[in-house]
Parts: C-alpha cells; structure tokens; sequence
C-alpha cells in the first residue's frame, strides 16, 4: 500500500522534505504506521516533535488530515488508511 504524506509550514522545514511516499506492508494500518514508517527518513527527534505536538492534554496542536478530513473528528492517529491515501500534517495555527 502507497500513502502520500505531506508536510506544510515550519513543519517542512523541520522534515526537510514537502512530501513523502511510504510504502506499507500492512493492510490493516493506521495513520499512526505512517507517520511511524517515516520515522528513520526525517529523524526520531523531529518525529518526536511531532507527535509530541499532536498528542497534547489540552487537545493536539498539529491539524493532520486523511483525504481532506481531519483526524481529530474520525479515530484519531487510529484511523485506517488505504492504498492511494494523501495525509496532511500542518503546524499549529498562529495569529490573533
């Protein structure tokens, strides 16, 4: 199965990259497995962030959306993906 992920903001900046493809083995995977399976490309610290980012108390602080819908309102990072797939991690919102 071939999942595109896609990173915008600070968080391009921080992976390096705009997008990445991954690949996965497993029919029954998650937006989790993806975000795992990219965890040896863009480093374990910037992976960290990451997730540290989105698995805050007070709710996450990073917007990731399956095809256009946010993860928050379906299973969270538990949400099954498919082949052909597109996720979109984006940066806290600022301004005011």
């Amino acid at each position: 199965m071939q999942v595109t992920l896609r990173f915008y903001a600070l968080l391009r900046e921080l992976v390096g990259r705009k997008e990445l493809i991954v690949n996965l083995d497993n029919d029954d995977a998650r937006v989790i497995d993806v975000l795992e399976a990219i965890k040896r490309e863009i480093s374990e610290e910037v992976y960290n962030k990451i997730i540290s980012f989105y698995n805050r108390e007070k709710g996450p602080r990073l917007v990731i959306l399956l095809n256009g819908r946010n993860v928050v309102h379906l299973e969270g990072l538990e949400t099954k993906v498919k082949d052909g797939d597109r996720v979109d991690v984006f940066p806290p919102a600022g301004g005011g």
